[in-house]
Order: structure tokens, then C-alpha cells, then sequence
């Protein structure tokens, strides 16, 4: 028997459709899934691979030509078959550029794949929320950006057992933010303290954490962070940072001795790490950062030839690191950072020639890094400090019109970075030091007026901060500098009376730090500035007894310091 056309026609059509159905089967998540992490993992290498300079000219225009079709391919895809295909190629292209660079820098890569597990870690978890959340994210509108973030944390806040990972997967979104200028401070330190207290072995929240807190001047927290760290160090890479970073903590509490102790604790490790790895430059920065934080220390104490012996063998370290890797804005900034520490001795010892070819040397590479990454506050945050340094190096060379453009430029960074993180006690005391630097060169152009509204503002700030921070020596030392500065204005103006109180106010300030801090050349020579300025205006005020007294306690205080720093110049200078 035959079969029927008709039947034949209907089977054969079935078979054709069999294809056809298959291909608009449900899609496959984990294929989505991957896609959704290859995106954001492709956008964040392009935008490390720019700000570590490690594109060159051609391949940095690759990256921004193949974003742009990225961009337009993806709206298109909606109304134009052909476009899949075609983002298929794009995305195809854009990890061919990814892969080139982490072949040739190991640093990139393994960032980058950190980055990978911690973003795919969210895409696959079990909750669509979070996949859907973190696509949204991935859209890279700010306002998709604010939205999917706060939907990331209400659902993790919503979990009964909130894995640590999670948080720190969080955490990292948030420090991004942060240095976008788009979260502050007080609002990153609860991710971390979540995901600490739910994982406290974890040694790096710790010191992530030990930064956060100083950055928003709770001290006493950050010290329990940096201990906490050290306790939970796993191997000497980890105890050398934990405690440089506690030593960070005791210098800012005003724990000198203590900070030198965790310190030279620190480089014996990083010396013996970079003896068996000497070609580590991870291993080799850790032992430039070492040395640089010891050279600190140094300073403080007023052994500035040994200060000055750990900052140059740091920069021969941190420059041919710099030659290694010219493409690393890690290893650009870490030699600028040396530059500014041998600048600020040579300043102290009187060699500003020399010292201005560090701090010009500092600000050029601080302006490119930052013209790189407009977005960063870090990065302005630098920017700022190698001004400011430049800025002070012109005042004491005599040039106050090249300096004031300098700290009017600061000022200007330092408005914006204040506003943009106001929980940020880090960000209000730079604020502080520009208002500072700028009403002393205008006091040396003449223009009290405009000195003495500057000083009032950070006044006002350090006031606050003090307050705020009683047990920051760094805080208190810094009201003493502004109720200083004012006074000398009000000298200027006449006002003997209102001096008077900011001198002896800043007197008291100095001599409490003095007394906790015997062996601190700065704190004694502090003291001896506030001893000298009450002097000078009791003198004026007609009260020559007192002001006997004063001066002569500021002499005994000068003399020794001459003595313990013959290298001085700043000493020398302060005796004659």
C-alpha cells in the first residue's frame, strides 16, 4: 500500500521543523551566564590596561574603537539579525587584546582573573536576583549602576548566613565606587566589617579595613584592624604588610617608638624575602615600600642621614622597577612616592635644588597617572600632595607667585575630593593643608585679609577633626599648626589679645605632645615654635618676664635639637 502524499508532505515538514525548534529552545544560563562575565571582565581589563598604561598607542585605540561597536552592537541587536553575529566577532577581538597583555604581564592577568572569580561567583549563584542585579551592572549607566549595587546589598543583608566571599565580592564593587567619587568612606566600612566578622581569618579585610578606618580617622579601630591582621598573617609577604600597617596606625596615635619597632620588624622580613627572590617585583616593591616607611620613622626622630640612606636605596628600587614595567601606573606611582619622601630631606637638609628635581620629577608622572584616570580620587588625591610639596619647595626658594598657582591648584582638587567623600577625615585634613598653604603664601604676598579667611576655614576643619579624633596625635598636632598660623596674622593685624589665646592654646597642644613623645625631633621642635611665637608677642605685649621664660625653654629646646642633627640645615637654621 502506498502511503498518501499528503502524509508524506506532513512527516517530511515535521523532520525540516525538528532544526528550527531546536534553535529556539530556552537559552542556555550558564552559556548567558559566562557571556555576562566575559563582558565585565573585558570592560574592566581595558579600563586597568589604561590606567596601568599598559596598552600601547595602537592597542588603545583598538580598545576604544572595538568599545564603541561593543556599545552600538549590543542597542542593535534587538532590530538587526545580523548584529549577534557581528558582536560575536567584536567580543572575540576585545579578549584577543586581553589575552596579548596578560600574556606579557603576569600582575595583569592574575588582577584581572581575581576579578573574573569574584564577578563570576555572582552570576552563578543560585539566586536570580543577583544574576539579574549584576547584568543591570554591566549596562554601565550610573543610574542602572545605583540601582543594581543597592538591589546587590538588600539581597546579601537579606540572607540569613551571609558567606564572607559575598561580601567581599561586594566590597570590592564598593571600593570602585569609592574611588569614582560615587560612595564615601563611612559607607564602604560596613561591607568590610560584615564580611570580617563572618570570616575573621581573613588577613587582607583586615588591612583593607585598618586603611578604611584611618582614611576616617578612627583610629583606635584601625589599630585593632592592624593587629588583628598581624595575628591572622599567614606567611612573611602578609606579616610585612600587617605590620607596616600597624606601624601607620601607632605613627598617626603618636606611638613613635612602637611604629619604629613594627617597622624595622617589617624590612628584616622584606630584606630576607628579596634575598631569595631577587627577581620577585612584587617581593622587591615590598622591600622599597619597607624601606621607605622605616626612612619615615627616621625623619620623625630627626636621624635625617639615616632617613635619607633608606629613601635613596627605596628609589633605586622603585626606578628600575619603573624602567621594568613602564606600562604599570603601580610601579609609576611607587617611584613617585620615593621622589617625594628624598625631596622632603633634602628640603630639611637645605638642598632645594636638589629637591625640586625630585618634587617636578613626582608631579610629572602624578599629572599623567591622573590625566589617565580623571575618575580616580586616589590619583587626584596624589596629584594634590606633589603640588602641595612643589608649592612649599617655591615659597622657601622665594618664588611666591609660582607657588600660589601651585597650592591654588591643589586647593581646587582638594574641594572637590572633600565634597565628594565628606565622611573621609583623610580627605577633610587635605582640605585643610591646601587652605593652610595657600593663606601662607598669601601672608608672605601681603594679603592678610585673604591669609587670615583661609586659616579660619581650616580652623574650622581641624577643630572638628581633633574633636572627633582624640586619640590622633596627627589631628591634635595639626590644630597647633592652625591656631599658630592664625596668631601670626593677628600679630600682623594688632589683635596682641587674640594671638595671645592661639598661642597658648597651641602651647598647651604642643607641650602634651612633646611630653608623650620625648624622642620625636618634630614634636620636640613643635614645641620649641610654640614657645618661641608665645615669646614674641609676650614681648610685644610688654610682659618681659613671661616672655623670658618662654624663650628661654624654646633656646635649650633648639640647642639640642642642633646637636642631635648637625646635618639640619632646618635645625641650624631654627639655632641661628
Amino acid at each position: 500500500m502506498r502511503t498518501p502524499v499528503l502524509l508524506v508532505a506532513f512527516l517530511a515538514a515535521s523532520l525540516l521543523a525538528a532544526p528550527a525548534q531546536a534553535a529556539v529552545s530556552p537559552p542556555d544560563r550558564a552559556a548567558e551566564n559566562r557571556a555576562l562575565v566575559q563582558r565585565l571582565v573585558l570592560d574592566r581589563a581595558a579600563a586597568v590596561a589604561r590606567v596601568q598604561r599598559l596598552a600601547d598607542e595602537r592597542e588603545e585605540q583598538l580598545f576604544a574603537e572595538l568599545a564603541a561597536k561593543d556599545r552600538r552592537l549590543r542597542a542593535e541587536q534587538a532590530t538587526r539579525k545580523a548584529a549577534q553575529a557581528e558582536l560575536a566577532a567584536v567580543t572575540a577581538e576585545r579578549q584577543r587584546l586581553v589575552d596579548e597583555i596578560a600574556a606579557r604581564n603576569r600582575q595583569f592577568a592574575a588582577e584581572i582573573e581575581d576579578y573574573r572569580r569574584q564577578v563570576a561567583s555572582i552570576a552563578d549563584s543560585p539566586d536570580p536576583r543577583r544574576r539579574e542585579a549584576l547584568k543591570r551592572f554591566a549596562e554601565g549607566d550610573r543610574e542602572i549602576r545605583d540601582e543594581s549595587f543597592a538591589t546587590l546589598v538588600a539581597i546579601q543583608k537579606a540572607e540569613t548566613k551571609a558567606a564572607a566571599a559575598g561580601w567581599r565580592e561586594i566590597a570590592a564593587l564598593a571600593q570602585d565606587r569609592k574611588d569614582r567619587g560615587e560612595m564615601g568612606t563611612a559607607e564602604v566600612i560596613p561591607l568590610y566589617e560584615t564580611a570580617q566578622a563572618t570570616d575573621p581569618d581573613y588577613t587582607w579585610g583586615w588591612i583593607e579595613l585598618r586603611r578604611l578606618y584611618q582614611e576616617a580617622g578612627r583610629l583606635p579601630e584601625a589599630r585593632h584592624a592592624a593587629q588583628q591582621a598581624l595575628a591572622q598573617a599567614q606567611d612573611d609577604r602578609d606579616r610585612t604588610v600587617a605590620g607596616m600597617e600597624l606601624g601607620s596606625v601607632l605613627v598617626a596615635m603618636g606611638d613613635l617608638a612602637g611604629a619604629r619597632n613594627r617597622f624595622e620588624e617589617a624590612l628584616e622580613i622584606a630584606e630576607r624575602l628579596a634575598a631569595d627572590n631577587p627577581t620577585s617585583a612584587p617581593v622587591q616593591r615590598l622591600l622599597s615600600s619597607s624601606l621607605c616607611k622605616l626612612g619615615d620613622a627616621l625623619v620623625l626622630k630627626g636621624d635625617l642621614a639615616g632617613a635619607r640612606n633608606h629613601f635613596e636605596a627605596a628609589l633605586k628600587i622603585a626606578e628600575r622597577l619603573a624602567a621594568d614595567h613602564p606600562g604599570s601606573s603601580q610601579a609609576q606611582g611607587d617611584l613617585s612616592v620615593s621622589l617625594n619622601k628624598l625631596g622632603e630631606v633634602l628640603v630639611t637638609e637645605g638642598d632645594l635644588a636638589g629637591a625640586r628635581n625630585h618634587f617636578e620629577r613626582a608631579l610629572q608622572t602624578r599629572e599623567r597617572l591622573a590625566a589617565d584616570n580623571p575618575t580616580s580620587a586616589q590619583a587626584q588625591r596624589n596629584l594634590n600632595i606633589s603640588l602641595e610639596k612643589l608649592g612649599d619647595l617655591l615659597v622657601a626658594a622665594g618664588d611666591l607667585a609660582g607657588a600660589r598657582k601651585r597650592f591654588e591648584e591643589a586647593l581646587k582638587i582638594a574641594e572637590r575630593l572633600a565634597a565628594d567623600n565628606p565622611t573621609s577625615a583623610q580627605a577633610q585634613r587635605d582640605l585643610s593643608i591646601s587652605l593652610e598653604s595657600l593663606g601662607d603664601v598669601l601672608v608672605a604676598a601681603g594679603d592678610l585679609a585673604g591669609a587670615r579667611k583661609r586659616f579660619e576655614e581650616g580652623l574650622k576643619i581641624r577643630e572638628r577633626l581633633a574633636a572627633d579624633n582624640p586619640t590622633s596625635a596627627q589631628a591634635q598636632r595639626d590644630l597647633n599648626a592652625s591656631l599658630e598660623s592664625l596668631g601670626s596674622v593677628l600679630v600682623a593685624e594688632g589683635d596682641l589679645a587674640g594671638a595671645r589665646r592661639r598661642f597658648e592654646e597651641g602651647l598647651k597642644i604642643a607641650g602634651r605632645l612633646a611630653a608623650d613623645n620625648p624622642t620625636s625631633a618634630e614634636a620636640q621642635r613643635d614645641l620649641s615654635i610654640s614657645l618661641e611665637k608665645l615669646g614674641s608677642v609676650l614681648v610685644a605685649a610688654g610682659d618681659l618676664t613671661g616672655a623670658r621664660n618662654r624663650l628661654e625653654e624654646d633656646l635649650k629646646i633648639t640647642k639640642r635639637l642642633a646637636e642631635d642633627s648637625p646635618t639640619s640645615a632646618e635645625a641650624q637654621r631654627d639655632l641661628s
